[in-house]
């Protein structure tokens, strides 16, 4: 059986908005609780965000769920930095300075949109106490259709913004979706017109790319899957090392499973390509044992990302087991500074399936949060 198994001799992990805008969101969402990182642990929230390739709208979609939310809001990109909660999907910001940020989140006794826009609502108090006065507030509520939204006008310090809040009660959680924008009626137009765009949606995403975010150490980790894949991060012993690594499967019919470990850079010792070729090399010559045939070394460079592996059709295999996968790709990604290690697993003889675990390795990218 061919499995992820990690050389660990060249990698080893080490710990080593607007203003307004910012702080209000910090403060909404319980005071930017982050949650801590290990050294070579993997955080992940339970909130995702995927595009439709078809309409071009924004989904959220929260684990273990049937349904999902979508947003029209082209033009906006992610505002790079660490989310302020696990609730957060997303905060972006488009060339007119709007930005964006949604949450959902489930509050004890809230049953309604009502109970979920009181429950801000005490939120806002409360900040306008923490400030001390410092900040001027003025509250009043637009509607557009049946949606309630909240136009909160601050100033502080001669800094004024303008923000909408819209808070709907659905499927159990209580979302808030807050956009900062231009003190001006053009403003509130828009902010009311992409509000106006939220809807519902039962069953899971079609014609979706969904983003995926990995917190290692002080960076994070993104990895676009489609929509008919699932992901999940497990934390094990190799020795004296842990190991995390990020599954990815096929929901339907697990044809293909990817694994992908972040293994230098994300902490601790810096990775190179040539450290990373030299890696390959020495564990491909470990594999040769179990290989039908003589693997031998490929390279690939996609934009910044330069790819070193090897195909290996495994003699041990066992068919009867329809968890052992006869064939595999294993390699590292090097992104500069950060490497992963990754394994395909898959079943079929004419490495198409290897390939789609390749265009998922292919959209990682890393940011460094300090």
């Amino acid at each position: 059986m061919i499995q992820h198994l990690l050389f660990w001799r060249s990698f080893i992990i080490k710990q080593a908005l607007a203003v307004l805008f910012i702080l209000i969101v910090a403060i909404l969402s319980g005071c930017a609780h982050t949650g801590a990182i290990g050294d070579d642990v993997i955080i992940t929230y339970p909130r995702d965000m995927f595009v439709r390739e078809d309409t071009g709208e924004t989904g959220l979609l929260i684990a273990g769920e049937e349904w999902h939310v979508l947003i029209n809001i082209p033009g906006f990109i992610d505002r790079e930095g660490k989310l302020t909660s696990p609730n957060q999907f997303f905060v972006k910001t488009d060339p007119e300075g709007i930005i964006i940020s949604a949450f959902a989140e489930q509050i004890k006794g809230a049953m309604d949109s009502e109970a979920c826009a009181t429950y801000y609502q005490s939120r806002f108090m409360q900040m306008d106490k923490n400030m001390g006065g410092l900040l001027q507030t003025k509250t009043e509520t637009k509607s557009i259709g049946e949606k309630k939204v909240l136009v909160r006008d601050m100033i502080m310090r001669e800094r004024k913004a303008r923000s909408l809040y819209y808070i709907p009660y659905l499927k159990g959680y209580c979302f808030d979706f807050h956009l900062t924008v231009p003190a001006t009626e053009k403003g509130i137009e828009k902010g009311l017109q992409i509000i106006d765009s939220i809807k519902l949606v039962q069953g899971p995403p079609v014609n979706a790319k969904i983003k995926k975010y990995f917190y290692i150490g002080t960076k994070r980790l993104q990895i676009t899957m489609p929509g008919t894949w699932t992901s999940s991060v497990k934390t094990a012993k190799t020795g004296d090392k842990t190991l995390s690594t990020i599954t990815f499967i096929q929901r339907s019919d697990h044809e293909t499973n990817l694994k992908v470990s972040p293994i230098a850079g994300f902490g601790g010792i810096k990775g190179s390509p040539q450290k990373t070729r030299e890696g390959v090399m020495k564990m491909m010559a470990q594999k040769e044992k179990v290989a039908r045939e003589k693997p031998t070394i490929k390279e690939l460079k996609i934009g910044a990302m330069e790819l070193y592996y090897y195909d290996i059709a495994d003699k041990n295999h066992n068919p009867k087991d329809p968890k052992d996968y006869p064939y595999a790709r294993q390699g590292f990604a090097s992104l500069g500074d950060e490497v992963l290690y990754f394994t395909i697993l898959h079943h079929d003889n004419t490495r198409a399936k290897a390939q789609e675990g390749m265009e998922i390795i292919s959209t990682a990218k890393v940011l460094d949060l300090l």
